[in-house]
């Protein structure tokens, strides 16, 4: 089945072989699915989201500012979806569905800050201690669902730089004591340093761990891609050897038919021939005979 169904030595099984006729045009169907799962599922996150915002806002200033996030979120996730279903622009509206999820990443502890009041009524250590880790992991997740391991990592990426930020913010606050006490830090201005730091590395270790599954599943596709090709083409080449086959059996049909009737119709042309040839000779005996 030969070497040019094979991958070229030392090529990546996680890159599609341009080479390879077929195999590009069929893993960008395959990817495109995988976006388009990405982005129905952050879609009905952020409906769900939009509906529970009146209950969880403290004010109108909040539910304004959570509503407008969330309808940015949507109308650029549809947008991504029309696009991915006419399968035009694909890898624009992967970037699109990742680039609304790190500007959300960096939007959500600023909007719920200003919700309890600012800097002005709240230490900084609330906005440290906020749930954007918990929304970061099941927005990496979703971005797991594209089958490119870069998505999930820029997702894990922008946490790591908001809590960061967030944290150093936190302990420059003169409000803010840094305590070991569970306690005081969940329900005072305390910050639980060791805590802390440790959802910073869970943030790391989960961006990691979607970027792993992602290029695992990436390389699972284009395995499958490239067999499906291979199998087309082998399909393909026994069509036609059976069509050669069949037309070679045929050929030697006719053959066999045409020399059996050639047979018998040549030895009625000879009998002819011979009969014509001895009429002729009759013919010129009568006349002979005749003439004495």
């Amino acid at each position: 089945m030969g070497g040019d169904d094979s991958p070229p030595t030392g090529a990546p099984r996680d890159t599609v072989d341009p080479v390879e006729p077929g195999v590009g045009a069929l893993f960008k169907e395959r990817e495109a699915r995988g976006i388009t799962a990405a982005l129905l599922a952050r879609l009905a996150y952020l409906v769900i989201g939009s509906i529970a915002i009146p209950l969880t806002s403290a004010s109108t200033a909040d539910v304004a500012r959570s509503f407008a996030l969330a309808g940015c979120g949507i109308g650029s996730t549809g947008l991504a979806l029309y696009w991915v279903r006419r399968r035009i622009h694909i890898t624009r509206a992967g970037l699109i569905g990742v680039g609304f999820d790190v500007f959300g990443i960096f939007m959500l502890p600023a909007s719920w800050y200003a919700a309890v009041g600012g800097f002005a009524e709240v230490p900084a250590s609330f906005v440290a201690k906020t749930d954007v880790p918990y929304v970061a992991f099941v927005l990496i997740m979703i971005n797991t669902l594209t089958l490119r391991p870069l998505y999930p990592l820029i997702v894990a990426g922008a946490l790591v730089v908001v809590q960061a930020a967030t944290l150093a913010m936190a302990v420059l606050d003169e409000r803010s004591v840094l305590t070991l006490d569970p306690q005081t830090a969940m329900l005072g201005p305390g910050l639980h340093l060791p805590f802390l730091v440790w959802r910073l590395v869970s943030v790391v270790l989960v961006g990691l761990l979607a970027a792993g599954i992602a290029r695992i599943a990436r390389m699972t596709v284009v395995d499958a891609v490239r067999a499906e090709v291979r199998r087309s083409r082998l399909l393909a080449r026994q069509a036609e050897r059976i069509a050669a086959v069949q037309l070679s059996s045929l050929t030697r049909l006719v053959a066999g038919l045409a020399h059996e009737i050639n047979t018998p119709l040549g030895a009625v042309v000879s009998g002819a021939s011979s009969a014509k040839t001895a009429a002729d000779r009759l013919g010129a005996s009568i006349d002979d005979a005749q003439d004495l």
